[in-house]
């Protein structure tokens, strides 16, 4: 374990101002559209104020605020795929030179999957996500902060409802994944028939027993269409389920921010971009969940990375003897 994270820490070490400068530029820039969001709610207010100056003005900013966002977005990506490109050289440097001393057999579509395409998952499942894990987390505490300086009970209907809309397509998960299967087991039980009937053609014809065939086949893949079916049928439950919770919430959100207005508990241009600070409280919540689950499902690859990248000293022995003497 010490060993995998001393490996996992080298890219930051030998590349330290490139890793915490995309870090920071990517934390900046999904802070900076919370800010853009804050922005919409004071152009809002000069609109109820009637204050065109004031409108304009925020508008300028909001307009800044995007470019400056793009802007850092695109470099952190430049700077992190450069570090991780010069991290990546190295890993395939240290394989190689422990492929080529550890003395075993080793199989060329196997070297060149461990160099190739091991490399291409653990970038994007692993590095990746690392560094979108990182904006989104930056997101959640910028959002966390604006809603307490407006109201703590949005926050907190903000965060119940996230959480609701996270779990509750979850409830389709097992059906969902019942008819997975039930699609794989049809599809192996299809192609099995059709490989185990097409294998005796010539004595298909020689019989004329074409007539048999085709009922089979059409019998095995009318299953594997039922299971098709079943599983879209799941699939359009899902989605109606994920609708139903974004548009409930988004209108609960909604009218609970129309109520504080009307009290006068909150500012009125909070009524427009609530829906902006829920979206991005929750897609920040289920990428952070999403991420996650790809790095942690990379962990036995990245120990077989790091088995490979293992350094293997080798010692000479030299079968020599000393002269008798010099004449």
């Amino acid at each position: 374990l010490h060993r995998l994270i001393r490996r996992q820490r080298q890219m930051c070490i030998r590349d330290r101002f490139r890793f915490c400068l995309a870090i920071s530029l990517q934390m900046i820039a999904a802070g900076g559209e919370v800010g853009v969001a804050y922005t919409l709610t004071l152009q809002f207010n000069a609109v109820k104020n009637r204050d065109l100056k004031l409108f304009l003005w925020w508008t300028v900013i909001q307009l800044i605020c995007y470019a400056l966002v793009f802007l850092f977005y695109n470099i952190a990506s430049i700077l992190w795929q450069k570090a991780l490109q010069k991290y990546f050289h190295l890993v395939r440097q240290e394989i190689t030179d422990h492929y080529f001393t550890d003395s075993h057999q080793h199989k060329v579509g196997s070297v060149q999957n461990r160099l190739t395409n091991d490399i291409k998952i653990l970038h994007k499942d692993y590095f990746n996500s690392f560094i979108w894990v990182a904006g989104m987390i930056a997101s959640i505490c910028s959002v966390t902060m604006t809603l307490l300086t407006f109201q703590w009970a949005l926050l907190i209907a903000c965060l119940l409802l996230a959480v609701v809309q996270i779990f509750l397509p979850k409830l389709l998960d097992k059906p969902l994944q019942r008819a997975t299967k039930k699609v794989s087991s049809a599809n192996r039980e299809y192609l099995t028939t059709l490989g185990d009937w097409l294998i005796g053609l010539s004595e298909l014809r020689r019989f004329e027993a074409n007539e048999k065939l085709f009922k089979t086949v059409a019998k095995f893949s009318g299953r594997l269409g039922a299971a098709n079916v079943q599983k879209q049928k799941v699939d359009q439950e899902l989605d109606y389920l994920n609708q139903l919770a974004y548009s409930l919430g988004d209108a609960l959100i909604f009218l609970l921010t129309g109520y504080l207005v009307a009290n006068n508990l909150v500012v009125f241009g909070l009524v427009a971009s609530i829906g902006n600070f829920s979206a991005a409280l929750f897609s920040s919540l289920q990428g952070i969940a999403n991420y996650t689950g790809k790095m942690r499902a990379t962990k036995k690859l990245r120990e077989e990375i790091l088995a490979s990248r293992e350094k293997i000293t080798t010692t000479r022995t030299v079968n020599a003897k000393a002269p008798a003497g010099f004449t």
